[in-house]
C-alpha cells in the first residue's frame, strides 16, 4: 500500500506520498493496485508500505498530527483546487 498526506498548512492544498527516502531515479515504478483492481498508482520502492508499518505510521500521525521524522514526503504535484479537491482540465 501508499501512505499519501493531503495539508493546506501552508495556505495552499499540497498531497504527498510518504516514503523512506530511497533511490529515486528515473519514474516510479512500483504498482499499487487498488482492492477491486479498478485502479492503480505507481510509487517509488521505498514508498510502498506492508499493513504494519503503515499501521505504526498512522498512530504516530494520530498522535501528534504530522508523519514520522524519519520519513520524507515527495509532494505529488496536483492541481488542487480551494477546496482541496482536484481541478478539471
Amino acid at each position: 500500500m501508499t501512505i499519501e498526506w493531503k495539508t493546506n498548512r501552508d495556505g495552499v492544498f499540497r498531497q504527498y506520498v510518504l516514503g523512506r527516502g530511497g533511490e529515486r531515479s528515473g519514474e516510479p515504478n512500483v504498482d499499487i493496485v487498488y482492492p477491486d483492481g479498478s485502479t492503480r498508482t505507481r510509487v517509488f520502492a521505498d514508498e510502498a508500505f506492508a499493513h504494519d508499518e503503515a499501521t505504526r505510521v498512522f498512530t504516530y500521525y494520530t498522535e501528534h498530527d504530522c508523519p514520522p521524522p524519519e520519513y520524507v514526503l515527495r509532494d505529488l504535484e496536483l492541481e488542487l483546487g480551494p477546496d482541496g479537491k482536484g481541478v478539471s482540465k
